[in-house]
């Protein structure tokens, strides 16, 4: 899962990987039958040999709901919910191939997500392979490889029954089980117009036609055009449809353009209703967008114009407390507990806080605080470790501001943390102009960007002697050191020299300790200024170095740095490993 809230600069928010292998996922703010799920974040997993649903709320813990195979599995591959969340329709790559039936198609009702159940299958008349499929309307659009787009009636799916309606064929040879023909397909465009992709013959656009039935009706009854709106607001719309039954539409809304979500049928208002938590929106005018779409996936629409205005509560930090704890003979660990409080301090569960650690070890962790405004994080262990400081990098929680000035933003085992500031501004070497958008860093975790300037600040930066880096596109990275006083600003300057006109190439290796073991979060660096962490399996790669013979160094908190020389050439790849010893 990624945090794609800053799209520039997108981060791990979790994983789930408790049930193993996951092919394709189909991810949902959950508005189905289930009451002890409704408006959880889940995801319907498709894991090799099974249907698995997962609550992902809270992404740094993930929550299995339940884990189901079926008969006749093979490689379970993908699937899509119904509109209203109760079924779920799924396709099995390889069990064509496995078990010499046609294609075929598992409905399954998820109307109980801790217990779903097969309810039917649906056997095409063709033998192909089947791919992806995803519903709209009142059909589901089906990339069956070389039996081309096949477009599935769900009517009567609450039976386990399904029917084709139609096809379009981009591989006419044949329909065998083979991985020809159609990949995929997109049909959730407001024109009808559905798009396909070939594995040889390239993209297609088609317009089905199920009928001459009339388009739906439809309008937003609540809120009003121009209304005001504030907290939870009862979005009501009115749709019908001259050849389909009241409430059997597929009813949408959506907030300036954002993704769709579904409307439930009231039987007692008659209208179509969903809940708009309007404190996730900015203040300030925003568009109301619904869709309702037929039988025969005839769309209509409706729009109306509102102003956001809502006062939001506002959190702070309250507290963080770093601890030195025993785990096991000389080996220790950090433990931070970082306590969120409101206005009139009290505690605020449910906060997402983001903070890294550096020290004797470094990194960068996700917590959720708990009913008591506490998020918990801890280092791995390490030999002696003894000294940590942990700085709350971002905290979020929706519907609330953060005040980050109004609490502490780091901590450390001493309990007296002091920091200062780190400014400067960055040009290049040649002329002396600004160079914008380079990136600085800090030793100790803290980075930012030069604005159109060239200036930086960097804050705040844990006092004592900082190693800064500098990289930025054309240019040879640099680093340099200065001293960090508490409450002080240093003034670091850079002057980056452009890369030289032979260009770049890049380093990559794996390293380990003395025992083999692949070693990760080791700081390997080059003399240029540029380095990479390693991951959990001990590889680092570092790009665009300068060709030329490099020193390259690798370090970690607890062993005895590593150094090596190479040769890098532009446009090649050189390995270099590293052993690294206690």
């Amino acid at each position: 899962m990624v945090d794609i809230s800053t799209p520039t600069a997108p981060a791990s928010a979790g994983c789930f990987s408790a049930d193993g292998y996951t092919h394709d996922a189909q991810c949902v703010n959950y508005q189905g039958p289930d009451p002890d799920h409704q408006g959880a974040e889940v995801c319907f997993n498709s894991n090799t040999d099974t249907l698995t649903i997962v609550d992902v709320t809270n992404k740094s813990a993930p929550n299995q709901l339940s884990t189901n195979s079926y008969t006749g599995s093979s490689y379970t591959h993908q699937g899509w919910l119904t509109a209203d969340h109760v079924y779920f329709l799924m396709g099995d790559e390889t069990d064509e191939t496995s078990f010499g039936h046609n294609t075929r198609t598992y409905i399954w009702d998820v109307s109980n997500l801790d217990a779903p159940s097969v309810i039917g299958t649906f056997t095409a008349s063709t033998p192909a392979i089947d791919h992806n499929q995803y519903v709209m309307g009142g059909h589901t659009y089906q990339s069956n490889y070389r039996a081309g787009l096949r477009i599935l009636d769900i009517s009567d799916i609450a039976n386990g029954n399904l029917s084709e309606m139609g096809f379009f064929d981009i591989y006419p040879t044949d329909d065998d089980a083979t991985y020809n023909g159609t990949w995929s397909n997109y049909p959730y465009f407001d024109s009808s117009l559905v798009v396909i992709s070939g594995r040889e013959q390239g993209l297609f656009i088609v317009k089905p036609n199920f009928g001459g039935g009339s388009d739906p009706a439809v309008s937003i009854f609540n809120p009003a055009n121009n209304d005001s709106v504030t907290g939870n607001v009862t979005v009501q719309i009115d749709a019908s449809d001259a050849e389909d039954a009241a409430g059997s539409l597929d009813v949408y809304w959506n907030i300036d353009g954002g993704s769709w979500q579904p409307a439930t049928y009231n039987s007692d208002t008659l209208y179509y209703e969903a809940v708009w938590n309007t404190t996730t929106s900015s203040n300030g005018a925003a568009t109301l967008n619904t869709r309702a779409t037929d039988s025969d996936s005839q769309a209509a629409f409706d729009s109306v114009n509102v102003d956001v205005s809502n006062t939001l509560p506002t959190f702070h930090i309250d507290s963080i407390r770093v601890t030195v704890v025993p785990v096991n003979g000389p080996r220790n660990k950090g433990v931070a507990v970082v306590t969120v409080v409101d206005e009139g301090s009290l505690a605020v569960g449910g906060v997402t806080v983001d903070g890294t650690f550096t020290g004797d070890w470094s990194g960068s962790l996700s917590a959720v605080t708990d009913s008591s405004g506490e998020a918990v994080f801890e280092t791995s262990p390490v030999k002696d470790g003894a000294d940590w400081t942990f700085c709350v990098d971002n905290a979020v929680l929706s519907g609330w501001n953060f005040d980050a000035a109004a609490g502490p933003s780091c901590g450390d085992t001493s309990g007296s943390a002091t920091f200062g500031t780190i400014s400067g501004r960055v040009t290049d070497s040649s002329d002396n102009s600004a160079i914008s958008g380079a990136g600085v860093s800090a030793d100790t975790g803290e980075s930012t960007s030069t604005d159109s300037f060239g200036d930086y600040t960097l804050t705040p930066v844990p006092t004592g002697t900082r190693t800064v880096t500098v990289t930025a596109s054309g240019y040879v990275s640099k680093q340099d050191l200065t001293s960090v006083s508490d409450g002080a600003t240093s003034t670091l300057d850079f002057a980056l020299d452009p890369e030289p006109s032979g260009g770049t190439g890049t380093i990559k290796g794996t390293v380990t300790d003395n025992n083999g073991t692949k070693l990760g979060d080791v700081l390997v660096s080059t003399d240029t200024g540029q380095s990479a962490l390693t991951n959990r399996g001990g590889k680092y790669t570092i790009q665009d170095v300068p060709e030329s013979e490099r020193t390259v160094t690798a370090s970690k908190a607890g062993c005895t740095p590593e150094v090596a020389v190479t040769t890098v050439s532009a446009g090649s790849t050189t390995t270099l490993d590293f052993q690294l010893f206690p």
